[in-house]
């Protein structure tokens, strides 16, 4: 990558650089994803702003961005890129990166039509991708393994991979991937005999290519679908996609799938007899095949030229062709094309009267097809009990959701239950805590939390005292004024007691127009002054609001728990001391 621009080289602010920093790659990744050539300029400021900033996370992401755009037509600075950003991914500690990484290197393979180099890089891709746990990288990485499968013949593991690759795909990934993996299907899917299923994924990735821009998507795509048209016997479709892609290719310049597309549309010319036109095509083919390296299309072009050279009486040229196939498919270890270029010798050498050499040409391509059928028959049988596999496990997974929403709504039910159980429990705890009357605790509660406290007195000394009160003369309340306002007298006394103490404290009716209070911290001077108030605002409040000509005070004995022996001789100390305030005339502390 080249520097860039001038203005790069003064480092700006920290605050500002970082800033800087996360806007660039944002875009470049942004531009990645919709595979704009603009990448290459904003990667470059990227990774520039980053080495400025010293942070080689960034770097790579930039680096990978590009790799993606430019792979299929600039592979030498691809495979560059990509391993200078797995050496810094490795080098964070950034898996998911190294993921990412992985799956480019196995891209490369692809594109070389390195069976072996794929097989080792798409393994390690799916290594790499279940470590990193992102889902988009192991959807890519399985992408790999399927085109590795079917490559090397295991059409059973090439259908399990692409299951995987394509059930989870999220309309959140790159636009770019999404395409491609799904292109990648398509593929898998013409290879393995299943065209419709094949047109179905095609005409999904063209979709997104189309509706995001995406020229190297759309391109693959449109090749794919082409071929897969021509298979379903839409012959016109078919080459129109073909064509509409070829002008496209050539456009941007990109001489590997000018090569596909010309030997597509070459044999197919060859078949409607147009023998002059496909010709011509699939010389072209070939020779951007030789400048590209590509074994697969130089013996495939080799072998239609053969048979437009034969329908045009040019027997020597067709034999020449057929060798030619022939060297190239045995080198590359490519047994079909070589089967063919077998069978076509065996044909020419027998109308030549031949036929030493029209046998022995003949054997070959029996031998091979022999070998082919069986292995394509081992194929066909893994393929099946796979498949069968699958809809077990989709009818499996199937059933499992349904016993799923059936448990999930009884778990629902049974929490509803479960919580009206637990309001109710807590209803009948308040109720079996509360004075019915007055809202405040009842005795047994009281008693409970005095256990507790002196209990803990006993453990670690700490004051704590009570004040037992109850309202003077209050038979004669009742009396004059009835019970209902007797019980409105004790409702209001409980609400100035809570309001006149802390929310620690704690308020209770012992029973009658007898209350207790719990100090807890304490001593008894300090709860006295605290009940004097009490006293005081009870005999100060306008109790006339209640009925008129009411007045209501109140007699208090203190206790601290230092001074007594247990709880019940602490309530008993206190309402002696309550006595006591009484006889000496009622509305005072003791």
């Amino acid at each position: 990558m080249q520097h860039v621009s001038s203005d790069l080289r003064s480092v700006p602010p920290p605050e500002e650089l970082s800033e800087r920093l996360a806007t660039a790659l944002q875009e470049t990744e942004r531009l990645s994803a919709h595979e704009d050539r603009r990448v290459r300029q904003m990667a470059e400021v990227t990774v520039s702003l980053a080495q400025q900033a010293g942070e080689i996370v960034p770097q790579a992401r930039a680096r990978l961005a590009l790799a993606w755009v430019i792979f299929e037509n600039e592979p030498d600075e691809a495979a560059e890129l990509i391993g200078e950003a797995l050496r810094q991914a490795t080098q964070a500690a950034h898996n998911g990166l190294v993921a990412y990484a992985r799956c480019l290197l196995a891209r490369l393979a692809v594109i070389s039509g390195q069976t072996a180099l794929l097989m080792e890089r798409a393994g390690e891709a799916l290594s790499a991708a279940e470590g990193a746990g992102v889902a988009e990288h192991l959807a890519h990485a399985h992408s790999l393994q399927s085109i590795a499968h079917i490559l090397t013949g295991n059409y059973a593991q090439a259908l399990l991979h692409l299951e995987r690759a394509v059930g989870g795909l999220n309309p959140a990934w790159p636009p770019t991937l999404r395409a491609v993996l799904l292109a990648d299907s398509g593929a898998t899917m013409n290879e393995i005999g299943r065209p419709h299923d094949a047109r179905r994924f095609l005409e999904d990735a063209l979709r997104i290519a189309e509706q995001h821009g995406l020229r190297f998507s759309k391109i693959i795509t449109q090749l794919n679908l082409g071929t897969t048209l021509l298979q379903l016997g839409e012959g016109e479709a078919g080459e129109a996609v073909l064509r509409s892609s070829l002008q496209d290719v050539r456009r941007g310049g990109d001489l590997r799938w000018e090569a596909y597309l010309l030997a597509t549309l070459g044999e197919r010319a060859v078949q409607l007899n147009q023998v002059q036109i496909g010709r011509e095509q699939l010389q072209q083919a070939l020779n951007l095949a030789q400048q590209q390296g590509d074994a697969s299309l130089m013996a495939t072009s080799h072998l239609q030229l053969s048979r437009a050279c034969a329908a045009l009486g040019q027997t020597q040229e067709a034999q020449q062709h057929l060798f030619a196939a022939l060297m190239v498919a045995e080198q590359a270890g490519q047994q079909n094309p070589a089967a063919q270029a077998h069978a076509q010798l065996a044909q020419l050498y027998e109308a030549q009267r031949d036929f030493e050499r029209a046998l022995r040409h003949f054997r070959l391509h029996h031998d091979l097809i022999l070998k082919l059928r069986t292995e394509e028959a081992q194929r066909r049988a893994q393929l099946m009990s796979l498949e069968r596999e699958l809809e077990l496990s989709r009818q499996a997974a199937q059933v499992q959701l349904q016993l799923n929403a059936e448990l999930e709504a009884s778990n629902a039910r049974l929490r509803q239950a479960n919580d009206h159980a637990l309001r109710q429990s807590d209803k009948l705890a308040r109720i079996a805590h509360l004075d019915a009357l007055t809202k405040v605790a009842n005795r047994r509660r009281f008693m409970q939390v005095l256990s507790r406290h002196v209990q803990g007195a006993r453990r670690r000394p700490q004051a704590f005292s009570i004040a037992v009160l109850d309202a003077d003369h209050f038979k004669h309340v009742n009396d004059r004024f009835g019970h209902p306002i007797g019980d409105q007298v004790l409702r209001v006394l409980a609400r100035l007691l809570v309001r006149l103490t802390r929310s620690g404290d704690m308020v209770a009716r012992l029973g009658g127009e007898e209350f207790v209070i719990l100090f807890p911290g304490l001593d008894r001077t300090q709860a006295h002054e605290v009940a004097e108030r009490i006293r005081e605002a009870v005999s100060t409040h306008r109790w006339t609001s209640v009925a008129a000509g009411l007045s209501v005070t109140i007699s208090i004995g203190v206790a601290e728990a230092s001074e007594a022996c247990g709880k019940e001789r602490l309530l008993a100390l206190a309402d002696e001391r309550l006595y006591a305030a009484k006889q000496a005339g009622r509305n005072r502390v003791r």
